[in-house]
């Protein structure tokens, strides 16, 4: 009996142990989950380099120099380009230029579209190529670039600094090229906050500049983010609420800058857009009528979500009928 006894002391002893080490483990992993859920947004907040890889995206290089030779667009079917390369004091920004072989003429000149993309990939993205095979399709010829970071440009991490910077150096380069060309600058998601943020530190624009296109813009960053998924994820606990979208403040702030500029500029927008839903673009196009900016034309579609514009024949119309008209 007293062996009995013993061995089921024993056995109570050790199965207790083990439960209390089991839920001593799970304890210790959810305490530890919780506390990097809690982190997270505040090291994004106070880390800059960590802040700017979330809001470029630019490790998510797809489709990867690694295994695609981006200095060929004809390997992405796109016909009529060539691909150069631009040296910079640090770095290099690689382009393609695309030819519309039925080009759009007025008072004989052509028009070129100077693409400023957004975050994440590179100029080689199935979105990007439909939209330059759209707009040479409409007579407009292509230049699109990477920003310094993304596809095979390098020599910096991307901060708002470079970005803007190489957007100025290919607004430049541009005008150099295309000097018998009217220039039109076409910005998409985070390049509409790139280049109203180049635009507005130029003290006098290009006079070959005409005119702007922002397609799925912005009102500000610091809006935009609370509109991220990651946003919504950290959102869920008051400690952690509001914190991605308060690290992104002041960065790219597209409604306080736009007034600036002068020239004509088309705003683009679908309504299923869920990235930035349609609601930028109604506030920044308020922005522009309060400051008396008869220049800017909002144009909403029902479909065409984020970066799928390029096939909402309607948008594509508006923006052609825009640049013909500049």
């Amino acid at each position: 009996s007293s062996g009995i006894n013993a061995e089921y002391g024993h056995y109570y002893i050790t199965n207790n142990l083990r439960m209390l080490t089991e839920t001593s483990v799970a304890g210790s992993c959810l305490l530890f989950l919780f506390a990097l859920y809690v982190a997270c947004p505040f090291i994004f907040y106070y880390c800059k380099r960590i802040r700017n890889a979330g809001l470029f995206a630019n490790r998510l290089n797809l489709p990867h120099p690694w295994f695609y030779n981006l200095k060929d667009p004809a390997a992405f079917g796109v016909e009529n380009a060539c691909s150069e390369s631009l040296p910079l004091d640090v770095g290099v920004i690689n382009i393609w230029t695309i030819a519309s072989s039925t080009p759009m003429l007025k008072d004989g000149r052509r028009t070129v579209a100077l693409y400023s993309h957004g975050n994440s990939c590179n100029r080689a993205m199935s979105h990007r190529v439909g939209l330059y095979k759209k707009l040479v399709s409409m007579g407009i010829d292509v230049v699109t670039f990477d920003y310094r970071g993304f596809g095979d440009s390098t020599g910096v991490l991307p901060d708002e600094k470079t970005v803007v910077h190489d957007a100025d150096v290919m607004l430049e380069w541009v005008q150099s090229k295309y000097c018998d060309h009217d220039i039109v600058i076409w910005g998409h998601s985070l390049g509409t906050g790139i280049t109203v943020k180049l635009l507005s530190l130029l003290e006098k624009h290009p006079t070959k500049l005409v005119g702007l296109i922002l397609e799925s813009p912005f009102l500000n960053s610091g809006e935009a983010g609370r509109h991220l998924p990651i946003a919504k994820i950290f959102d869920l606990l008051p400690c952690t609420k509001g914190v991605i979208a308060n690290a992104l403040e002041g960065l790219f702030p597209t409604d306080e800058l736009i007034t600036s500029i002068k020239l004509p500029i088309l705003i683009i927008h679908a309504k299923d857009d869920r990235i930035l839903p349609i609601h930028h673009a109604y506030q920044l196009y308020n922005v522009c009528e309060a400051n008396g900016m008869e220049n800017v034309t909002l144009k909403v579609f029902d479909e065409g979500q984020h970066k799928y514009l390029f096939q909402n024949e309607s948008a594509m119309n508006a923006a052609s009928q825009f640049m013909r008209g500049l």
